[in-house]
């Protein structure tokens, strides 16, 4: 009887022993995740969900989605780490009067490490791991990295899935980094797109190339030359006989085209593009139907600050200066708008720079002249209904009045 309370005394004490030790480690355990500092843990054995760890004589719990960054190893791949030595992050130390545990992760250990080597500014290179309407997501060896489509380029980006394919490398600066959000954002503005520059190379100005209609705004068009590489034609190189000509009365979204190259600047990745060039320049043949001094019915096709813009026999527009509009002035004001019929003279033709001169009129038209502009101001007025600022019968002479009647 005495031997069995003294092997049941030793018993007891050992088991004093071995908590006061335990203790002892997670209080060593607690001051570590206090001062944020790593440990080295032995992994031992393979259990449901991670591994079995000992870090001195504490077994811990370390979960496979915080031993790897790569979710997909295989059970023979996670055998083989059983025997190593490892470096782990204490990444929460839970203590209350009945329990303490202690929680690690060698996926912090890794991400601290990578995250010294970011810095706002700094280039790095990534590869195209995810591609969403609102950018792309790329893989920066460990880390991920965020280029919003504003980002992507100098040049305007219409169909994001053109621009990048999965598991494409791109050069990209760090324009923001938060490693407590793990956030880092990126902007490519800086660099070639690398299919871009071999193409970029091989565009002669002057030369013909064939693209897609991908985006019209109020100032100019997108042609799509090469997969996600876009040039632009301004509103000015649309048409040789109208100046207002908007670019979706001539294009629809997909509709290919023809233009001319005018110019490429392969450091900003922007391409110049000319419609009216890339077809027949007929304006000499079509200004050389109106003769100088001789009165026209226009309409007005568009009003600026220094003069309106008018529209001919719907073939070939000519601008009218301020200083030549007297009769449509209110003192220093324009009175005309769009869509306004009116009495103008032509002063000067330039063949040249494609360019006709109007001032406004307030002398009855010539008759000989009107009978060619009677039919397609009637054809106006019905295309396009519209209280005028003048009337029809205010801008036609007596003769042509009886003209337009009879013609009914």
């Amino acid at each position: 009887m005495a031997e069995l309370e003294t092997e049941i005394s030793a018993m007891s004490n050992a088991g004093e022993e071995k908590r006061k030790q335990l203790n002892q480690i997670f209080d060593e355990l607690k001051e570590k995740h206090e001062k944020n500092e790593n440990i080295e843990v032995e992994i031992t054995s393979l259990t449901k969900g991670g591994f079995k760890v000992d870090y001195k004589d504490l077994t811990l719990f370390l979960p496979f989605r915080l031993f790897s960054k790569n979710r997909n190893l295989s059970e023979e791949e996670l055998s083989k780490e059983i025997g190593k030595t490892i470096k782990v992050a204490i990444i929460d130390f839970v203590e209350d009067e009945f329990v303490r545990d202690v929680r690690i992760s060698r996926v912090k250990v890794i991400n601290d490490e990578l995250w010294k080597d970011i810095e706002v500014g700094k280039t790095v290179s990534g590869k195209v791991k995810a591609i969403i309407p609102q950018g792309i997501i790329f893989d920066l060896g460990g880390l991920e990295g965020f280029a919003h489509i504003s980002k992507l380029s100098k040049n305007r980006v219409e169909n994001i899935e053109d621009f990048a394919e999965i598991g494409e490398t791109f050069n990209a600066t760090i324009i923001s980094a938060d490693q407590e959000k793990n956030r880092i954002s990126l902007s490519l503005r800086d660099y070639m797109h690398p299919r871009f520059a071999s193409i970029l190379d091989s565009l002669v100005v002057g030369e013909k190339i064939k693209g897609k209609v991908v985006n019209i705004i109020p100032n100019g068009t997108f042609v799509e030359i090469a997969k996600g590489l876009s040039g632009f034609i301004k509103n000015s190189e649309l048409s040789w006989l109208k100046r207002s000509v908007k670019p979706e009365e001539l294009f629809t979204i997909g509709q290919e085209i023809e233009t001319e190259i005018l110019g490429v600047n392969k450091e900003e990745a922007k391409i110049n593009l000319s419609y009216r060039r890339a077809v027949e320049n007929n304006w000499a043949e079509i200004a050389n139907k109106y003769s100088e001094n001789i009165e026209y019915v226009g309409v007005v096709t568009s009003v600026k600050q220094n003069g309106v813009t008018v529209l001919l026999n719907e073939e070939i527009e000519g601008f009218m200066p301020k200083g030549r509009m007297r009769a449509l002035m209110n003192g220093n004001k324009i009175t005309v708008k769009e869509r306004d019929i009116v009495n103008v003279k032509i002063v000067e033709k330039d063949a040249e720079k494609h360019s006709m001169i109007f001032e406004s009129a307030i002398v009855p038209v010539i008759r000989e002249e009107i009978s060619q502009n009677d039919e397609a101001v009637k054809a106006y007025i019905a295309k396009n209904k519209r209280n005028s600022a003048y009337s029809l019968g205010e801008l036609l002479s007596e003769e042509s009045k009886e003209n337009l009647m009879k013609s009914k």
